[in-house]
């Protein structure tokens, strides 16, 4: 349901788009996170492009939050105070990404805590649903930073933040080129190959992500 406060000025919606995206976000890179520590060795290259990877967007983040501050600012602080997917808002617009509202959401979100030291196996291969998940990561970030970019007010008006997301947004996409490249070396485990491919031989493999994966198993 799209909310308004004082007219068409204040579209609630752009700001509740790019929360659900930096959560989607967030949850790509603790599983690529987990995948890779259970994986590989402190030390493997892929490991540490993984990390690399996983580190970027902060910038982003942090200009959506300005962008609701000062949108706040304009419209006022209880267009913000809302339910967002089961969790109310209580701080307004400081609480949209940061805080405890984001750890409310992480803490059901489907993804376990793994203790590394008892589950960890590292013998530094992936199986093709953990191929794809990695393959996944450049569209998850890129959805975030494109809902961020739409977001009416914050970096778009002050050239040295928009200098600042054009820096972390080319960061990213370098790291995400070095991880996809250090993938290609990685051993495949193929217990997974074949029920996969059948599934995107229904499906039609028309995906970006499912040529990708045909692409790297050819």
């Amino acid at each position: 349901m799209t909310t308004h406060h004082r007219g068409e000025d204040c579209p609630i919606e752009l700001f509740v788009d790019a929360r659900r995206k930096l959560l989607q976000w967030r949850r790509a890179k603790r599983i690529a996170l987990q995948i890779a520590d259970l994986q590989f060795p402190n030390t493997h290259p892929f490991r540490k492009s993984v990390q690399n990877l996983c580190g970027g967007n902060c910038e982003f983040r942090f200009q959506a939050d300005i962008a609701a501050c000062r949108h706040a600012d304009q419209c006022g602080d209880d267009l913000f105070r809302i339910v967002v997917d089961g969790v109310y808002l209580r701080a307004g617009p400081v609480a949209l990404f940061y805080g405890d509202s984001i750890h409310q959401v992480e803490s059901k979100d489907g993804v376990p805590e793994v203790k590394m030291a008892e589950r960890a196996c590292r013998d530094k291969t992936l199986n093709i649903r953990e191929i794809a998940h990695f393959h996944s990561l450049e569209s998850r970030a890129r959805a975030f930073m494109d809902s961020v970019k739409a977001l009416p007010t914050g970096a778009r008006i002050d050239s040295a933040a928009h200098r600042r997301l054009v820096h972390d947004e080319r960061r990213l996409l370098r790291a995400y080129a070095t991880m996809t490249e250090r993938l290609k070396s990685v051993k495949v485990d193929h217990t997974l190959t074949i029920p996969v491919l059948a599934c995107l031989s229904r499906m039609g493999a028309s995906g970006d992500i499912g040529r990708r994966i045909i692409g790297f198993l050819a």
